[in-house]
C-alpha cells in the first residue's frame, strides 16, 4: 500500500542519516557526549549548507545528489551500512563546509581557530579507534580472511569445475574469492536446483556454521539422498548433488 511505501521511505531516510552520522562518532565510547555533539553539528550544518547552496543556485552536483538519493531510498536494501553513501559522501561534506561558511567570522585568525577547533573535534575521537586498530592489527577478524575460509576458497578454486554452480548464502563474496558462479539457494530440494542448472559440470551446496542458511540446511536434512558431503573443515561443509 502507499502508506507502507511512504513509511519505508521514511525509515530508509532515517537509516542513511544515521549512517552518515555514525561516520563522525569513531571513539565515541570514550566520550559519548563529545561524539553526539559532533554528529548533530555535522548533520545540522550539512542540511543548512544544502539549503543555502540550493537557494544560491542548483547545478549538476545538486541534481546528481538528489537523483542518487532518490534511487537509494527506493533500492530494496536496509543492511548496506555506509557503503552506498561513499560515492556522494565527499559531496555531502561539501555541503557541510558550505554551511559552515555561513558562520560570520571576519577575522582571519578567528577563521583559523574555528577551522582548527572543528577539525580537532572530529579527528581527536578517531585517535582512539586508530590506537585500537594498531593494538589489534595482527588479529584476524571473523570472515573471509579466517583460516577456515581460506581453506574453503582454496579447495573450491583447486577442485571444483570452472563452470560449476555453488549455492551459498553470501553469493557475491564467494564468487569474488573463488571465481566461480554462486547462487543464493531458495529451493525446497537440491534436485530443484539441479533442474534449474541443467548442463553444468557440477552443482554444489556450501554451508558455514557462522552463516546459517535455513533453506540449505533444510534441504540437506530433508533430502540426504540427493547430496553427498565431499569436503569439510571446522566451519564449512561442501556438498555435491548426486
Amino acid at each position: 500500500s502507499l502508506g507502507n511505501s511512504l513509511g519505508m521511505l521514511g525509515t530508509k531516510l532515517g537509516y542513511y542519516i544515521q549512517m552518515f552520522q555514525n561516520y563522525f562518532m569513531s571513539g565515541g565510547g570514550r566520550f559519548p557526549l563529545f561524539a553526539k555533539f559532533t554528529q548533530w553539528f555535522i548533520i545540522i550544518f550539512t542540511v543548512v549548507g544544502l539549503l543555502m547552496k540550493w537557494l544560491a543556485g542548483i547545478d549538476f552536483i545538486d541534481i546528481f545528489i538528489f537523483i542518487y538519493f532518490i534511487v537509494l531510498l527506493f533500492y530494496p536494501d536496509m543492511h548496506s551500512g555506509m557503503r552506498f553513501l561513499f560515492p556522494i559522501f565527499p559531496l555531502l561534506f561539501y555541503y557541510t563546509v558550505f554551511g559552515l561558511r555561513m558562520i560570520p567570522v571576519r577575522s582571519l585568525i578567528m577563521q583559523f581557530v574555528v577551522t582548527l577547533s572543528l577539525g580537532l573535534f572530529i579527528l581527536i575521537p578517531y585517535s582512539f579507534s586508530l590506537s585500537n586498530s594498531i593494538q589489534h592489527q595482527h588479529e584476524t577478524l571473523q570472515g573471509p580472511q579466517e583460516k577456515e575460509s581460506v581453506e574453503a576458497f582454496d579447495y573450491i578454486k583447486n577442485n571444483l569445475p570452472a563452470d560449476g554452480i555453488i549455492a551459498f548464502n553470501k553469493p557475491r563474496v564467494l564468487a569474488l574469492y573463488t571465481d566461480r558462479q554462486v547462487y543464493a539457494f531458495r529451493k525446497k530440494s537440491p534436485n530443484d536446483m539441479a533442474e534449474r542448472f541443467k548442463g553444468k559440470n557440477g552443482i554444489y551446496l556450501l554451508t558455514c556454521t557462522e552463516l546459517p542458511d535455513e533453506s540449505i540446511d533444510s534441504a540437506i536434512i530433508n533430502y540426504p539422498e540427493q547430496v553427498n558431503l565431499i569436503w569439510s573443515n571446522a566451519k564449512f561443509k561442501l556438498y555435491s548433488l548426486k
